[in-house]
């Protein structure tokens, strides 16, 4: 039964324990995950702090922040999750995750990993791989998005003071603000984002006049301030939209949120799909690998 990740964190947490937080590397849709999650943290009245697995020690508790990074194409989960076990942290747990391959990996988790999946065929995938660890089947993080709080975060001065001092930010401003300059719908008001990467689906034949938007900002450190900007700009942007063409996970779902008309190509591995049919099934169209 899906679970709501608030009500998982709360159950999780103890109370005067001091809290890690890793966020997932990679792009804008990144980013949005961890605007998401810093919002869960304020609700439940925590303030972890920013940790890389380096710094991961013994007896630490350790939030690894959600995406779709524990698959065979990429690898910083999965060295996180390694990190932990080598570490000796006292407890673990991956907020929601698309979840294939690392057999292995998940066979040596024990019972202070707790595993959130964010589709039905990453928890069965856990279920089988890892019995030792608790598996959860829980929405991605930006379904808990609340966009008007973030409106009013954004406009304070203290979150612009903090934007000059937050280093993913001060790295991909530049390319971001002119992405977002030419990323606009055309004459019917749709609004194409296709991506250029390795997961592209094998029926999306490459276009030179449609932007990838969201590989035009990374994520590495996970500040706040600008993940909480760029997830502002992805729904500002969104907005504009009378129709969302894209195979984009945190396009389709902000898109899907907004109420914006949206349709959706699997990526190559069927990520989008598996996703929209737990969270919101029936709601969009989407084209899946044959």
């Amino acid at each position: 039964m899906k679970q709501k990740i608030e009500d998982v964190l709360r159950g999780w947490i103890v109370p005067g324990q001091r809290l890690r937080f890793c966020p997932n590397p990679g792009n804008s849709g990144d980013a949005l995950i961890a605007a998401a999650t810093w919002q869960v943290f304020d609700n439940l009245g925590i303030s972890p702090s920013i940790s890389k697995p380096p710094e991961f020690k013994q007896g630490i508790a350790v939030i690894l922040g959600g995406g779709g990074n524990l698959v065979p194409l990429y690898s910083d989960t999965r060295r996180a999750l390694e990190r932990c076990l080598d570490a000796g942290v006292e407890r673990c747990i991956l907020l929601p995750h698309t979840i294939r391959g690392h057999e292995l990996l998940l066979s040596k988790l024990d019972d202070r990993f707790t595993i959130c999946c964010r589709d039905r065929p990453s928890f069965e995938h856990v279920v089988r791989h890892a019995p030792h660890a608790k598996a959860i089947l829980a929405d991605d993080m930006a379904f808990s998005m609340d966009i008007r709080a973030l409106e009013r975060r954004c406009v304070t001065l203290l979150h612009k003071i903090r934007l000059l001092f937050d280093r993913d930010w001060q790295k991909s401003s530049r390319q971001w603000r002119r992405a977002l300059a030419i990323c606009c719908p055309d004459e019917s008001g749709t609004l194409t984002i296709l991506r250029t990467d390795r997961e592209v689906g094998a029926h999306v034949g490459r276009r030179d006049d449609v932007l990838d938007l969201p590989d035009y900002f990374k994520v590495k450190h996970g500040g706040r301030a600008g993940c909480d900007q760029v997830a502002l700009d992805l729904f500002r942007c969104l907005q504009r939209a009378g129709h969302v063409v894209t195979d984009r996970l945190h396009i389709a779902l902000p898109s899907a949120l907004l109420g914006v008309s949206t349709e959706i190509i699997d990526n190559n591995y069927g990520k989008l799909s598996a996703v929209f049919s737990l969270s919101l099934p029936g709601n969009v169209l989407i084209h899946k690998q044959s």
